[in-house]
């Protein structure tokens, strides 16, 4: 009883995504330490998701999890049944039509890395936001553990029990980390615009490179917004945010501790805090030491962060209903001009059939930089109609 009453006040700090200075992040479990010192784990890449092979309780049945630094363990609900784990208190989430219960994970072992007696959550998540095909998500409550290495084109996670501290090494770069209060999730240490102290989480699960709150553009424009482009619809959104605009803007740097990129593209968004996503995290190897609070960037001999933004200015979603609708657009961008509005009805991309398609497929297909004309097949109120879109800058060019 004290352990799911334990697990209950971590999750009203987290799975309702409030943030209170009375409650702290707290570890559960017990890290197994066996014959290795390091697990190499293979992962997928669905669009920016990163897919890890996961097994519960000595069972043989491997599950496919998703891997998110931003986010908590939990498990759908019929992978708990298969497991017969036992459903503790029910426990509040962002949506109160969707039912979350406490449970413990006796052993969670991802790629032969074991953590014995996880507090974990029963929660029916996943389906809702069209990730159907896999079975949960391990948080960073898991891997708090360990020092983890995650090298995107390696696709490799690596989980090491060696977790002295981080020491400079030539060619690379240094920041020191804390863990958010609301999910235990890595905040480097960072500065916007070379003199404005930020912690930036390390998200793995956000597709961007730099998403920041709505909150930020007082803090660095005041009311001189003019400049920014502004959403029609929603652009980014994730499941605790509000309807809410968002904005395009560009700084002119982000610093990660030692490690500066120039003219960074940022999408402003009802979002708590600030978010270091994939298309920043994918051009270096990130080592983060969780229990020293350490972070090491090492760069890819051949980086090249986008200082703009190649795009349509479309975004679209596959709801739990299965279609496809449009979201948000960018203001004046190709989608914009040719007429398209949210929640059109996206019925064929490139004289391809939209059920035909993986969400990760559209990802790529829309970031793709060498695919330069889109054909997209709507219906709507007015019927159905056909737009060949070519891809822009969005952002204006740099001044000089």
């Amino acid at each position: 009883m004290k352990q799911y009453l334990r697990l209950t006040i971590m999750l009203i700090t987290t799975l309702c995504f409030f943030s209170s200075p009375a409650l702290a992040i707290q570890n559960t479990g017990e890290v197994v330490i066996g014959d290795r010192t390091e697990y190499v784990i293979p992962f997928e890449l669905d669009g920016h998701t990163i897919i890890v092979p996961v097994k519960f309780n000595g069972a043989d049945t491997t599950y496919r999890f998703i891997f998110d630094t931003g986010g908590l363990t939990f498990v759908e609900p019929d992978i708990a049944a298969q497991l017969n784990l036992e459903r503790g208190m029910t426990v509040p989430t962002f949506d109160s039509t969707v039912k979350a219960y406490s449970t413990i994970l006796d052993t969670v072992n991802l790629g032969g890395a074991r953590v014995v007696n996880l507090v974990g959550v029963i929660y029916d998540f996943l389906n809702s936001v069209g990730f159907t095909r896999y079975d949960g998500m391990i948080g960073s409550d898991f891997v708090s553990f360990y020092t983890v290495t995650i090298d995107y084109r390696a696709q490799t996670l690596t989980l090491s029990h060696d977790t002295d501290s981080l020491e400079t090494v030539d060619g690379t770069f240094y920041a020191s980390l804390t863990r958010q209060e609301m999910m235990g999730a890595p905040m480097a240490d960072g500065m916007i615009e070379g003199h404005i102290p930020a912690e930036c989480m390390i998200d793995v699960g956000s597709p961007y490179g730099l998403v920041m709150p709505l909150s930020w553009m007082d803090v660095l424009y005041g009311y001189q917004t003019s400049h920014l482009i502004p959403s029609v619809g929603i652009m980014a959104k994730w499941p605790y945010s509000e309807d809410k605009k968002n904005y395009l803007g560009r700084l002119k740097s982000l610093t990660l501790g030692d490690f500066t990129i120039e003219h960074v593209p940022v999408i402003f968004a009802d979002v708590h805090d600030i978010l270091i996503g994939r298309d920043i995290l994918e051009q270096f190897v990130t080592i983060m030491n969780y229990p020293t609070c350490q972070m090491r960037i090492i760069p890819y001999h051949d980086m090249t962060f986008a200082d703009n933004v190649f795009s349509v200015g479309l975004r679209i979603r596959r709801g739990p209903d299965n279609q496809v609708r449009v979201t948000g657009l960018w203001k004046n961008s190709p989608a914009h001009r040719a007429g398209i509005k949210p929640g059109d009805n996206v019925l064929a991309i490139n004289d391809r059939e939209i059920s035909e398609y993986a969400m990760w497929e559209l990802t790529d297909l829309f970031r793709n930089d060498s695919v330069t004309t889109v054909t997209i097949n709507i219906r709507n109120e007015q019927g159905t109609h056909e737009y060949i879109l070519n891809k822009e800058y969005i952002l204006p060019e740099i001044s000089k």
